[in-house]
C-alpha cells in the first residue's frame, strides 16, 4: 500500500493511505477517523486491504 492508495476494513470501512512510514500506515477513513496500524499487522492479520481507486 503507498500513499494516495484506498484501503477498506471490515470495521472501519473505506479509506485513503495518507503516509506510509517504515512499521506503520496512516489512514483517514470515510468517517473522519485516522487509525495507524502496524505494518506487521497489515501484512500478518490482513487488517487492511487495499481498494480500487475511486473513478476520477
Amino acid at each position: 500500500m503507498t500513499a494516495g492508495g484506498s484501503a477498506g476494513h471490515r470495521t472501519w470501512g473505506s479509506g485513503e493511505v495518507i503516509q506510509r512510514g517504515d512499521d506503520r500506515l496512516t489512514v483517514l477513513f470515510d468517517e473522519a477517523v485516522y487509525r495507524e496500524p502496524h505494518l506487521d499487522a497489515v501484512i500478518d492479520q490482513r487488517q487492511l486491504t487495499e481498494a480500487p481507486a475511486p473513478p476520477a
